[in-house]
């Protein structure tokens, strides 16, 4: 009777330990997906910054085009193109900084993947090592 009693204190314990670990486990998992959406919102926020200065340095470059077309002086032109050109610039690198983020970005929530890996081999090393009630 109370080794029947001590599997089942054991096997109670083994499923505190397991649910405490899935909780704990749970909330890494909350954490780091939260951190990996917010981290695609920023990419994705450069982005369409970057779409709406290009639209803004096209308006620039256009009226440029009209400008030096109507005057033929490089002086309101040369002006004009010099701030599409700067525009387009940081266009650019808003889409080249915005472009790597999301390379590197991914959903997998690696470092909650890994950690659960440990838990499980904790958990396969602890019920190995554990000593057998006699009979």
């Amino acid at each position: 009777m109370a080794v029947e009693t001590s599997v089942i204190s054991d096997l109670s314990g083994y499923v505190s330990r397991v649910a405490n670990l899935l909780r704990l486990d749970a909330a890494l998992l909350t954490i780091e997906t939260k951190q990996n959406l917010q981290a695609l919102a920023v990419s994705l926020g450069l982005l369409v910054a970057a779409l709406f200065v290009a639209s803004l340095g096209l308006v620039i470059l256009l009226f440029a085009i009209v400008l030096l077309l109507v005057q033929l002086g490089l002086s309101a032109a040369l002006a004009a193109f010099l701030v599409a050109f700067v525009l387009f610039a940081a266009a650019g690198l808003m889409v080249f900084i915005g472009g790597h983020r999301l390379k590197s970005w991914t959903l997998k929530p690696h470092r909650t993947l890994a950690q659960f890996q440990s838990n499980i081999e904790a958990l396969r090393a602890s019920m190995q090592h554990e000593p057998k009630p006699n009979r």
